[in-house]
């Protein structure tokens, strides 16, 4: 089917729906729901997912974040954090043929600010990190929990319960040209501003001893440098804005 379709257009792709190892060599991408909990495959209960597949396969795996509950006129932290999640899973942002235009054109503005985060980090230096590099461990640092409501599918009926998510999501990646760039992305996902003590450091890519630090912040044409040729690790307070995203390069000192 591919090599059909190619022969019609060089344009033509081929995706399917979920993840699938074997056929990595014969797409041209995959739909994900690294985002969904309490739901389907991430049902088990009392079982939070990881990005496994991202971890093992992002740089060969382009792949396109799903639609969620999809938007919505109303508040929904969940939906923030489900498009959140897309994000810093290195994912292109995608909207579901389920949703209506309406729902798109009055969806909320918490919603729509985490989507111009996606695009906007996606137009800066982070999108050949988010669209082509290699996953990282995640940075680690102390931020407070948020509570959210998810229903579950108990003995037939449907079930609110609670799950417990980080007020700032992370993650790390390796740039696509190798060892030149290290990135970070983190995404404040609530309503309150996010104080965030960072050690920068080349996460498990091959470590350097020195560096260049440069700060981006989604939709701000500024960025600012954290140092020439700085030691690693380096300790940086983040202060970030409510549903605020940003990205911190680090590239090899010379």
């Amino acid at each position: 089917m591919s090599r059909y379709g190619k022969s019609l257009s060089p344009d033509f792709v081929l995706t399917i729906e979920e993840l699938n190892e074997m056929a990595i060599p014969h797409l041209d991408g995959f739909h994900t729901r690294e985002y969904r909990e309490r739901w389907w495959y991430h049902g088990a209960p009392g079982a939070r997912s990881l990005p496994l597949f991202t971890y093992l396969y992002h740089e060969y795996a382009i792949a396109y974040g799903g639609e969620g509950p999809g938007f919505s006129a109303a508040k929904s932290p969940l939906t923030v954090r489900e498009m959140a999640v897309n994000l810093v899973t290195g994912k292109t942002p995608a909207v579901s043929v389920w949703l209506n235009q309406k729902a798109m054109g009055e969806a909320h503005a918490d919603q729509i600010r985490m989507l111009h985060n996606h695009m906007a980090l996606l137009k800066t230096e982070a999108q050949p990190f988010l669209m082509l590099g290699r996953m990282l461990h995640s940075l680690e640092f102390d931020v407070p929990t948020v509570t959210f409501q998810i229903a579950a599918r108990h003995d037939g009926k449907w079930v609110n319960e609670p799950f417990l998510e980080r007020a700032v999501l992370t993650s790390s990646w390796q740039s696509p040209k190798g060892e030149i760039g290290i990135g970070h992305c983190l995404v404040n996902i609530t309503d309150a501003k996010q104080s965030v003590r960072l050690r920068l450091d080349t996460s498990n890519a091959p470590s350097w001893t020195k560096a260049d630090v440069e700060l981006i912040r989604a939709g701000s044409a500024e960025r600012l440098s954290l140092g020439r040729g700085v030691s690693l690790p380096l300790s940086y307070t983040l202060d970030m804005e409510p549903l605020e995203a940003a990205f911190i390069v680090l590239r090899r000192a010379q």
